[in-house]
């Protein structure tokens, strides 16, 4: 076995006398709620009594500047599902990698990317990102819409990451939290897959021959032709 280098070490009252030289490290060996369970790590100054301590925050002295991480890098949890043979947890990943706020600016189409003959009074977009499940909100309102035109169904595009593929599972449903003034006000909104967009629907169903919404369901005959949709909702980023 080769050699063992062991650095200096002390409890607490051992360290409050002790001058280290500079550079020296020296490890504490009792541990308080103060700092790390397992004591610190001192490095020494030719000065300061007891060292300087090399912690990453506590409770009592928390960082008060920010931690940096690398792209793609990130914090690696604890595993604690439960993957014995009576559970059908799989845990597939605990690395927390990206944490992220922002906004961005929605839009109505159709899905042949057409829709036209209308004028935007609200365009808001906010998310928050943790991981790959992003959150998102939106408010859309339109002007002059009475005479919109274009082909296939009507959704909102923009989001601001890719919806994961989900071609072989459910697409994620929303509910709108508000929609008015439209020729038929839409229901209920599918993300779809692989896209930034979200396809809107007028009825009960996702069938899109008789419940996605077209322009002849946009189209506004109120006071400024005017129709509003706000939603909030969640969906897993590819």
């Amino acid at each position: 076995m080769g050699n063992i280098i062991q650095h200096l070490r002390g409890s607490v009252v051992d360290h409050s006398t002790y001058t280290g030289k500079k550079g020296e490290i020296s490890l504490v060996t009792d541990a308080s709620e103060a700092r790390i369970p397992t004591g610190e790590i001192r490095i020494h100054d030719d000065s300061t009594p007891g060292g300087l301590p090399i912690v990453l925050g506590t409770t009592t002295n928390p960082l008060t500047s920010n931690i940096v991480l690398g792209s793609g890098v990130g914090i690696n949890f604890h595993n604690y599902g439960s993957e014995d043979s009576n559970s059908a947890t799989i845990v597939g990943n605990n690395l927390l990698d990206d944490y992220e706020t922002g906004t961005f600016t929605p839009n109505l189409d159709t899905s042949n990317g057409d829709l036209a003959g209308f004028d935007y009074y609200t365009r808001d977009g906010k998310y928050i990102k943790v991981g790959n499940l992003a959150t998102v909100s939106i408010e859309l309102a339109t002007i002059n819409a009475a005479n919109v035109s274009g082909t296939g169904y009507i959704e909102i595009t923009g989001l601001p990451f890719i919806v994961l593929d989900n071609t072989n599972g459910g697409r994620n449903c929303l509910a709108l939290t508000h929609d008015s003034r439209w020729t038929n006000n839409p229901q209920f909104g599918q993300s779809q897959s692989t896209t930034t967009s979200i396809r809107l629907f007028k009825g009960n169903s996702m069938n899109n021959v008789t419940d996605a919404m077209t322009v002849s369901d946009m189209r506004a005959y109120n006071n400024g032709n005017f129709n509003l949709v706000t939603i909030m909702f969640t969906y897993l980023t590819s």
